[in-house]
């Protein structure tokens, strides 16, 4: 049992001065060692732990076996294509109809590229009441597609059983009297579609090039004949200015010549009488 001096000492321990408070205040907690850092991530909870980004591999090359067996499936696959489409189809409409046929991999549908089309599209607004109002989206008009099938096989099976017949479904729909316009394309892969897209944008993108510079080089022709018209009327006018100023001269000395001599340089008969004496006189 401990003894009173023992606890006649701890109770008469001195008590920190406000100016030692401050000064432990002021210091700088130290920094932590690795080894306890290690420690105290050793003990927090995994939820209070950053995880580290995970570094992703590159890309792993193919091999000659999977390379052969993806050419394998691409040559497989068939397309077909469509002329003609059912009134309001989209891609998933579509694939919903084909998918009865054989299991399908890739869509495309061509949109309508006619001017009309074009601008209205190009009218996402309308004014009403002096406000600007979005319109609601109309639905695209699509005139042609592509399929691929993952086998050739339901390919052929959907040109032979569905081409000029018709689409049915309920009479109610839009599309129940239309028929189909289906053709297998032999020989045909999707990259020969990608290519053939590829070159037909690259075709319009140097027509609207080669138009752009026609409708810049007939801007430029016809402000230069505009100039030139300019320049060639204002030469007239300046020349038109000068011989009226020529004119006007002309008659002005015409006047001085008639005052002194009482008429016209022509004229014998106008002639002041004296004058004649004069020269009577001086060649006799």
């Amino acid at each position: 049992m401990p003894s009173d001096t023992t606890k006649s000492k701890k109770r008469s321990r001195p008590a920190t001065t406000p100016a030692e408070m401050e000064v432990k205040a002021t210091k700088k907690p130290s920094s932590p060692s690795p080894a306890e850092e290690t420690e105290i991530l050793d003990s927090a909870p995994v939820e209070n732990v950053a995880k580290r980004p995970k570094v992703q591999a590159p890309p792993k090359a193919l091999k000659r076996k999977n390379l052969e067996k993806f050419e394998l499936k691409s040559e497989q696959t068939g397309v077909v294509y469509l002329s003609s489409l059912p009134t309001a189809t989209n891609a998933q409409r579509l694939r919903n109809w084909m998918e009865k046929i054989g299991p399908t991999k890739r869509i495309y549908l061509a949109e309508k590229n006619d001017l009309a089309t074009k601008i209205k599209r190009a009218k996402k607004h309308t004014v009403v009441n002096g406000e600007k109002v979005k319109k609601r989206r109309n639905p695209c008009t699509f005139v042609e597609g592509w399929v691929e099938f993952i086998d050739k096989k339901d390919a052929k099976l959907a040109a032979r059983t569905l081409n000029n017949k018709q689409v049915g479904g309920s009479k109610k729909d839009p599309w129940y009297e239309n028929l189909w316009v289906i053709k297998y394309l032999p020989k045909f892969k999707w990259n020969d579609l990608t290519d053939q897209m590829r070159s037909e944008r690259q075709a319009y993108e140097q027509h609207l090039r080669a138009e752009e510079l026609q409708a810049a080089r007939e801007e430029e022709d016809y402000s230069n004949r505009v100039e030139q018209a300019r320049a060639k009327q204002s030469h007239k006018s300046a020349g038109k200015g000068k011989a009226t100023f020529r004119k006007h001269k002309q008659r002005g000395a015409e006047f001085e010549l008639r005052n002194t001599f009482g008429g016209t340089a022509g004229s014998a008969e106008a002639a002041d009488p004296t004058a004649e004496s004069v020269l009577d006189q001086i060649f006799m």
